[in-house]
């Protein structure tokens, strides 16, 4: 599974989004929760953004953990 997570952390696990060949504004702006943005602001946030690879079975965060980030699935199905 593929994802954008906002905001960019440092850790080594995140690629920034540049590296793919995606228009990650596009991608936000089609996300349900972006889709008021104006395109200006989807750029800002995509400057942020950057890609992580999780694994099947890989958990992105357990029940009642704090999540300090918002994940947008690019692609794959979360259950």
């Amino acid at each position: 599974m593929e994802s954008c997570v906002l905001p960019a952390s440092a850790s080594a696990a995140y690629v920034p989004l540049s590296t793919y060949k995606l228009d990650v504004p596009e991608l936000i702006a089609r996300s349900e929760l972006f889709s008021g943005l104006r395109r200006s602001s989807c750029v800002e946030i995509a400057a942020r953004a950057r890609v992580r690879r999780y694994a099947r079975n890989e958990y992105l965060f357990k029940q009642g953990q704090a999540v300090g980030r918002v994940i947008l699935v690019v692609s794959g199905t979360i259950k």
